[in-house]
């Protein structure tokens, strides 16, 4: 028999997704343990099920491409990263220039992290490679959109 899991505890969905347990419980009628545990992602919700369905192996032949054994598996809590205000702040800008003078600003402590965000929020792709030609790529990017942005 597996570990019951415990208050407080983190498990990981085999579809990827984490999960904290609140408790167990046990239904007033048919006496059935229940696992109850709420997301770590998205919304914050709260689910029970039973707890021989919460300790039960994946479906092997439903979830062939299945990572782990069972449907949860006791894990560490994801890591939470923490967003560097100056990327915030790129990300309220409401022009290219205003996005470009915060980019200049952080471009000797920038990070691949920092670039990928910045990329993403631009719908532009910086190619994978060194940090300052990633950077330099990006800073290029900027300045064309700064230099032909209109203000209407």
């Amino acid at each position: 028999m597996r570990e019951i899991p415990k208050q407080g505890e983190t498990y990981r969905h085999f579809r990827g997704e984490f999960y904290e347990i609140v408790t167990l419980a046990e239904d007033i009628r048919s006496g059935q343990r229940l696992v109850i545990y709420r997301t770590l992602y998205g919304e914050e919700k709260t689910f029970a099920a039973p707890l021989e369905d919460f300790l039960a192996p994946v479906n092997g032949e439903k979830y062939a491409d299945a990572q782990q054994k069972y449907c949860f598996e006791k894990s560490e809590p994801p890591k939470v990263t923490q967003i560097d205000p100056a990327v915030l702040e790129f990300l309220d800008a409401d022009t290219y220039a205003q996005k470009l003078r915060i980019f200049v600003g952080v471009e000797h402590r920038i990070t691949d992290d920092m670039i990928n965000t910045m990329a993403l929020a631009l719908d532009t792709e910086v190619p994978e490679g060194r940090i300052e030609e990633r950077a330099a790529s990006l800073k290029s990017v900027l300045s064309t959109q700064a230099r032909f942005e209109v203000n209407r």
